[in-house]
């Protein structure tokens, strides 16, 4: 969900100067260029995209620090000698 919403802020980023000459129609929306970046507001863009990675990542990390403890060896099965032998 945060890589989704990550994906649209950068989109609006994007897309603000665009969406802001369409109300004045398509030739307006052809002819604009952009005024102004909002690099904050793209920063945070790229902090949501890059949760998932980072969440993995962290996975990835903290399976390498713990270690499992072993199991306890269990004397279920013995072997006994044939007599028949």
């Amino acid at each position: 969900m945060l890589n989704v919403a990550g994906v649209a802020l950068a989109l609006y980023v994007f897309m603000a100067d665009s969406i802001a000459a369409a109300q004045h129609g398509l030739d307006a929306v052809r002819t604009m260029l952009p005024i102004k970046f909002t690099w904050p507001l793209f920063g945070v863009a790229l902090v949501l995209m890059s949760a998932p990675v980072t969440r993995i990542g962290w996975q990835f990390f903290v399976q390498t620090q713990t270690k499992p403890e072993p199991h306890p060896v269990v004397n279920e099965f013995r072997c006994t000698r044939n007599q028949k032998n």
